[in-house]
């Protein structure tokens, strides 16, 4: 001990302590430098004075080895110069004011420690700095305090606690590791520095209480933890391979390509913004995510998965946005939104290449363009009370599974394949509580069928029928209307109820379709239809064929209760072994066109038949069951066989004709 300020310096020669020793103590304050120091078997070596500011430089500290373990406490609050290890059979490492508070002049660590205890720094009130070649073992805990901490050297414990109390910054890169256990690892302050981290926490827990990366971080890798917490974090990647819960509350920022990719059982998300468009880095989230509020996800073409289920917080219906301008796939390998309890709010895709899904239940479902492919592999469930429950722009698009929008409201559905197909299979029933529009660039294949309650049903592009599809419009006044072409081998029901049904392009023009049926309609409009059949028998409006109408099956019959027919100047209709019957409340006119079929013709028309069409049959019965007159000259042929040729009424001439 030195009186007053005194200065004691062993620096000269090495040390060695027999017994638990005070170097400094009483009313000393001067400063203390030791050489390499030796601490006999089991005796603790305490250099400084309590809460007294004495500077202390030390140079390298050892216990003897074989015997029991040795103990270093530094006492003080001066500034703590540890130049030299500090290691061999050393139990506890403390420094602090010997008080229990921090160091304020500082502590500077410039070479390892290794102790079989635990380890405490703390500077509070001054700064802790932890140089690149001072890496800390300890068996037990490791405590590291100060208003700032610089470190750049590796730290692991057996299974014990990591924890940096003060604003960090790392000055190189840094390896975190508390073994296998329950060892956790915590920062309780901001942490920066542009360099990499990793952490393994084994089954303990990485906190992160403070804004990590406000001067942006290198890479941050979580190898193992139980429960991970971060808040607002900018870094060049965040990549967590294993975890049992991870909860993102703050804003997440990355700049290369390996984005954020989190492996956890469970994934929270805050009301956060992810933002991976420098770099273009990918989101992956492989666990069960729980959106505790409403999440923006933003990318350059980095991809974004969801490999697990994805749900709002209980009764909640928080949205999920992905933005960016170049944005890449989209996947969901789980369900999203599961029960009614969990489901998402709205789903909002500015753009993306491949959108693919499984089931899913969310308030709405938009996607504004695309590049790639949109796929729906499972049933899609949307309940907005707003409009708009889906929409979906994308150069292709194919559903797999059904589609239902459960509002009370009106919810229309627009699906748009850009630049290619739009593809429905048999399982992509459409039900909605508004209109469906559905268009393709290259064309619609569909077999599903589609149902709206009294709203319109549009299929704005060339249609292929690929397996038996109904169209239903219910009721009321929706109109079902194919824009385009319309082909494919497959039967086609229509019920539209008020509504009325147009064909504004040829019908199996290039593959005839099956059985057309229409259940119910107001008026009929058709070009050139070539299937099967055609048959409506409780069209309640005006019928109006003006092209060819080829039928290979049963024929053609129509019956109108509350309009006319009319069969334009160039249609002619060949129905090769069916009946053909046209039946109206209204007038029936019939062009020049030909009629030609295999079986019997009756023509019914409330308001009188006017006809210029000859009509050939294959040795069957023509009728005019109501009043008829002949626009033209007309031939009517039963052939050589028995079929006869019936007016109701004397047929009336045209002048002139």
């Amino acid at each position: 001990t030195a009186a007053g300020t005194g200065v004691i310096n062993l620096a000269t020669s090495p040390l060695n302590v027999t017994g638990n020793s005070t170097i400094g103590g009483g009313t000393s304050t001067g400063a203390i430098t030791l050489g390499n120091t030796t601490l006999a078997d089991g005796v603790t070596l305490t250099v400084g004075t309590a809460s007294t500011a004495i500077p202390i430089t030390l140079n390298a500290v050892s216990g003897t080895a074989g015997g029991a373990t040795s103990s270093l406490t530094v006492q003080t609050t001066g500034a703590v110069t540890m130049n030299g290890l500090i290691g061999t059979d050393i139990q506890n490492v403390r420094v602090t004011d010997g008080t229990g508070g921090g160091v304020a002049g500082g502590i500077n660590l410039n070479q390892s420690i290794s102790a079989g205890g635990s380890v405490t720094l703390n500077a509070t009130g001054g700064n802790l700095v932890i140089g690149s070649s001072a890496n800390i073992n300890a068996n037990a805990g490791v405590s590291l305090s100060g208003t700032t901490i610089s470190f750049g050297g590796d730290i692991g414990t057996s299974g014990s606690d990591i924890v940096f109390t003060g604003a960090t910054t790392l000055t190189d890169n840094v390896q975190l590791d508390t073994g296998c256990g329950t060892g956790n690892i915590s920062f309780s302050s901001t942490l920066n520095g542009p360099f990499d981290l990793d952490l393994t926490a084994g089954t303990g827990n990485i906190t992160f209480s403070g804004v990590v990366g406000a001067v942006n971080m290198g890479d941050i890798t979580i190898n193992s933890a139980a429960t991970v917490t971060a808040t607002t974090l900018s870094a060049n990647s965040l990549v967590q391979s294993q975890g049992t819960s991870t909860l993102l509350n703050g804003n997440i920022t990355t700049f290369s390509g390996a984005g954020l990719d989190i492996t956890a059982t469970t994934i929270t998300l805050g009301a956060i913004t992810i933002n991976t468009t420098s770099g273009s880095g990918i989101v992956r989230m492989a666990g069960a995510v729980v959106l505790n509020d409403n999440v923006v996800i933003s990318r350059g073409s980095g991809a974004v998965t969801f490999t697990g289920t994805v749900l709002s917080q209980t009764t909640e219906s928080n949205d999920l946005t992905f933005n960016g301008a170049g944005g890449g796939n989209i996947t969901f390998i789980g369900a999203v939104g599961g029960t009614a309890t969990q489901e998402l709010g709205d789903i909002l895709i500015s753009t993306a290449a491949d959108v693919t899904t499984g089931a899913i239940r969310a308030l709405s479902f938009t996607q504004t363009t695309g590049t790639g492919i949109t796929t729906f592999g499972g049933a899609q469930v949307y309940t907005t009370v707003a409009i708009n429950p889906m929409t979906v722009n994308n150069a292709s698009v194919v559903v797999n599974s059904s589609i239902n929008t459960q509002s009370a409201g009106n919810s229309p559905i627009a699906i748009t394949a850009t630049a290619g197909t739009l593809t429905i299979a048999s399982a992509g029933d459409i039900s909605a509580n508004g209109t469906v529009t559905l268009t393709g660039a290259s064309g619609i294949l569909t077999a599903g069928d589609v149902t709206t309650t009294n709203d319109d049903i549009t299929f704005a592009s060339n249609t292929t029928l690929t397996g038996i599809v109904a169209l239903s419009s219910n009721t009321g006044a929706g109109n079902i209307l194919f824009s385009g072409t319309l082909n494919g081998g497959s039967p086609l029901g229509l019920t539209a109820g008020l509504g009325n049904i147009t064909f504004s392009q040829p019908v199996g023009g290039t593959t005839p379709l099956g059985a057309i049926t229409i259940n119910s309609a107001a008026n009929l409009t058709a070009g050139a239809i070539s299937a099967a059949s055609l048959v409506g028998t409780t069209l309640t409006g005006n019928v109006s064929l003006t092209g060819a109408q080829i039928y290979s099956g049963t024929g053609l019959n129509l019956v109108t209760t509350g309009g006319t027919i009319n069969l334009a100047n160039a249609a002619t209709v060949t129905a090769n072994s069916g009946i053909l019957t046209l039946n109206s409340s209204g007038a029936m006119t019939i062009g020049t066109g030909a009629i030609s079929t295999g079986d019997v013709v009756n023509l019914t028309a409330g308001g009188g038949i006017t006809t210029s069409a000859n009509i050939t049959t294959s040795n069957d019965n023509i009728n005019f069951n109501s009043a008829t007159t002949l626009g033209g000259q007309v031939l009517l042929n039963t052939g050589t066989g028995a079929g006869d040729i019936t007016f109701a009424n004397t047929p009336r001439i045209v002048t002139g004709k």
